[in-house]
């Protein structure tokens, strides 16, 4: 998730904001995912995968995580590394150099 908001420095000069943006979006990751409403645990799950990043480890240590959520994490996980990585592979191919 770092990675992904840190490679918009390409881009943009100030990334400050992001920065406190996300700590913001990650501060819900303190709360269980099923204290949230089911439109807010989509998109804290899916569209910013906090809870995926919080709750699965949580619930695997706890022996709670069902085995649908064991066997997709490794896919979700997989899935956001790719993305991950074509989106700073797009970035760092827009990169031009300051100095020139």
């Amino acid at each position: 998730m770092w990675l992904a908001l840190s490679t918009t420095a390409f881009w943009f000069v100030k990334t400050q904001n992001v920065a406190e943006l996300f700590n913001g979006v990650f501060g819900a990751a303190r709360f269980p995912v099923s204290a949230f409403p089911l439109p807010v645990r989509a998109f804290l799950t899916f569209v910013v995968p906090v809870a995926f990043i919080t709750t699965v480890p949580a619930q695997a240590m706890t022996g709670e995580l069902a085995w649908g959520a064991a066997l997709a994490s490794p896919v979700v996980a997989a899935a956001l590394f790719v993305v991950t990585r074509l989106f700073w592979l797009r970035a760092v191919g827009s990169y031009t150099s300051a100095s020139s």
